[in-house]
């Protein structure tokens, strides 16, 4: 009989780890992205005109969490389901920006900020300031999310994105104010929701220079 480790397969080289990451977010209005890496080197692609980046997160990360809703039937005296549907999937992403970009505070609030204007007290040489009123009720249009994280490894950058093509928040987390190490941050979670358009809620990207040499070991057909 063989022994354990001539019959254990695993592949150390396809653990993954977030080493930087970045995160867009585009109006409807904006195409959905197609692509990570650019056609001329295969390098990571510029982001396209009309995304924004929310800047950097806290050291929690980012998180992709997901709720599934089933419908049981049960028959007279099992101890099981005879039957299990799979009726809901929800697909959310959560994340704190540490970063505050005037975006953050647009997410935050649910307001549009565009028409804010910066002052000068006193006019032209004094300090600068901004002001401007939060609504009753918040406003969170749909838009469109990328979130794009990178790995290094001996034969090149990794990189496994994620990108919501249509979503918007559906909660934003409580402010703190601190003078401990706590910066004001941002906790925003966006929910997904299917585009027609681009015929998915969710689209995945895995790719770069050093993508080419475990591509194979994951499990889809090599490289060409």
């Amino acid at each position: 009989m063989p022994q354990f480790n001539g019959v254990v397969a695993h592949k150390d080289e396809l653990v993954r780890k977030a080493l930087g990451t970045i995160v867009a977010i585009a109006p409807m209005t904006t195409a959905a992205v197609t692509t990570i890496l650019d056609s001329a080197d295969g390098s990571l692609k510029a982001l396209p005109v009309g995304w924004v980046q929310l800047g950097r997160c806290t050291e929690d990360g980012i998180t992709w969490p997901r709720e599934t809703e089933v419908s049981e039937l049960f028959g007279m005296g099992s101890t099981g389901p005879a039957r299990s549907d799979i009726r809901r999937a929800t697909k959310r992403v959560s994340l704190t920006l540490l970063e505050v970009r005037r975006a953050a505070l647009e997410l935050a609030q649910g307001i549009d900020l565009t028409a804010v204007t910066t002052t000068r007290t006193p006019v032209t040489t004094g300090s600068a300031s901004v002001t401007w009123d939060e609504p009753q009720l918040p406003t969170y249009p749909y838009m469109r999310l990328l979130a794009i994280s990178r790995d290094i490894t001996d034969t090149g950058e990794i990189y496994v994105a994620k990108q919501l093509t249509r979503c918007r928040v559906t909660e934003v987390g409580e402010e703190t104010w601190s003078d401990q190490d706590q910066a004001m941050v941002t906790q925003l979670t966006w929910t997904a929701y299917h585009d027609s358009t681009a015929g998915t809620a969710m689209r995945h990207f895995r790719g770069g220079p050093g993508y080419a040499s475990i591509v194979a070991t994951e499990g889809f057909p090599a490289a060409t």
